[in-house]
């Protein structure tokens, strides 16, 4: 997980839950999960590979890759089909995958 996804994911739930919970809620998930470095050298290395449609796709793929990871969970697999060295699953998926 990157920064940016930190951002994003605070502004979308703080809306539903409330400012507070949701401090609690990213104190929690900082503890929880690796933040991966997202600089500008990252930024500029994924718009230039224009290899989706998706920027934010793009910048996903570039965190993925910096840190050897070969699985991505997402809503969206097709924007991730023609990408080299990851496999993408619905959460759907990783759920029958698991459990």
């Amino acid at each position: 997980m990157y920064p940016l996804s930190i951002a994003q994911i605070t502004a979308k739930l703080q809306k539903y839950i409330g400012a507070e919970t949701m401090i609690k809620e990213i104190a929690n998930f900082i503890h929880r999960y690796n933040i991966i470095k997202f600089n500008e050298q990252d930024i500029k290395q994924a718009i230039s590979a224009k290899l989706a449609k998706d920027i934010e796709d793009l910048y996903q793929y570039e965190m993925s890759q910096k840190v050897k990871c070969f699985y991505i969970m997402t809503n969206n697999i097709k924007d991730f089909s023609s990408l080299a060295n990851i496999v993408a699953f619905t959460p759907k998926k990783v759920r029958k995958i698991i459990f």
